[in-house]
């Protein structure tokens, strides 16, 4: 994949995170985990916890949470665990992705990839080759701005500017009541269900006229745990290429 690909893709990928995930999944990836906030799946469904429209600060909220971990597992032609944390209800955001193609049709997310993304940069680097980019976020700053000028929460006006497109609601896992979201690029369609504006289910189908898929599902969530503001930064030792564009530029 060369690099305005790869770019192209990451963008997409950090836009859609701005948008809330609601689905509903066959929850083989469903784990127990001995943890007292684990997601469970019962037959009683969660009302969808209400995403506020300014966080304490003043600023835009992304997430109903002030700050949590989630982890999700692949399943289809990746393998692997996505663990994302999160803190000033989402607008400050880590992420990495330690999934592999299981397939050669689907050479889509890079593998064993860590991206950071603030309201000032987005960025990502293969943690294998310890080489990235990093890159003003300049399409958070243009949704801020249309942000403070409506009442409208912030997760729509990106869908909006990003071009998704809201599908009916869901419940995912008979127990979750979910926005969901699909975002179709020129060779693969991505839906993503929310909750709360928190993501915790994806898919991904190749449109080129090839095979290929994945979906990646919630496994485990903690919400209001403690973030290091050192979270967001890159290793130091790490080769990061500055790009002086950003997306939405």
């Amino acid at each position: 994949m060369d690099k305005r690909s790869f770019l192209s893709l990451f963008t997409t990928a950090l836009v859609g995170a701005l948008i809330p995930f609601s689905g509903c999944g066959n929850g083989n990836t469903a784990k127990s985990l001995k943890d007292s906030t684990e997601v469970r799946p019962v037959a009683t469904e969660v009302a969808e916890p209400e995403i506020p429209l300014t966080t304490p600060d003043g600023e835009p909220a992304r997430f109903a949470f002030r700050s949590g971990e989630v982890e999700m597992v692949y399943s289809g032609d990746y393998q692997g665990i996505r663990r994302t944390i999160f803190t000033d209800y989402g607008m400050r955001e880590w992420r990495l992705d330690s999934a592999v193609p299981s397939s050669e049709k689907m050479q889509v997310v890079p593998p064993q990839q860590l991206s950071i993304m603030t309201p000032n940069f987005h960025g990502a680097v293969d943690m294998r080759s310890e080489t990235g980019q990093k890159m003003p976020n300049n399409a958070y700053q243009k949704y801020r701005e249309a942000w403070r000028t409506s009442s409208r929460p912030f997760g729509e006006i990106a869908l909006e500017r990003s071009g998704g497109l809201q599908l009916p609601d869901t419940t995912w896992m008979e127990k979750y009541h979910c926005r969901v979201y699909q975002q179709k690029g020129e060779t693969y369609t991505r839906t993503i269900w929310t909750w709360g504006g928190l993501p915790i289910r994806e898919s991904l189908v190749r449109t080129d006229g090839q095979s290929g898929s994945y979906v990646v599902e919630l496994q485990s969530v903690k919400t209001d745990v403690v973030v290091q503001d050192s979270l967001f930064n890159f290793p130091a030792n790490f080769k990061i290429q500055e790009v002086p564009y950003g997306s939405g530029r």
